[in-house]
């Protein structure tokens, strides 16, 4: 399992990888239009760029990777609802 640091996760997040973090509880953050997604088993929320990098600078990340393509594609569908329900 390769971590990475806040500067590193930024760019994975625009390339449209799913990130989670490396410490419970389980996070995952994803970019949708710019924003950043957090999404927690209690909560889900969007945040700008700078404030992810602000409130996540000292945590690490792992990638999701294609094995875990269930959970992107329930990520995918939830946002693409939310994106829909929200305009």
């Amino acid at each position: 399992m390769n971590t990475c640091d806040i500067q590193r996760a930024i760019g994975i997040l625009r390339s449209a990888r799913i990130l989670s973090s490396t410490t419970a509880p389980k996070t995952l953050f994803l970019m949708i239009e710019g924003k950043i997604q957090v999404i927690t088993v209690d909560a889900r929320y969007t945040i700008s760029v700078d404030d992810f990098l602000e409130l996540y600078k000292d945590m690490q990340f792992i990638v999701l990777e294609s094995e875990d393509t269930d959970i992107e594609a329930a990520l995918a569908k939830d946002a693409e609802y939310y994106s829909w329900h929200h305009k």
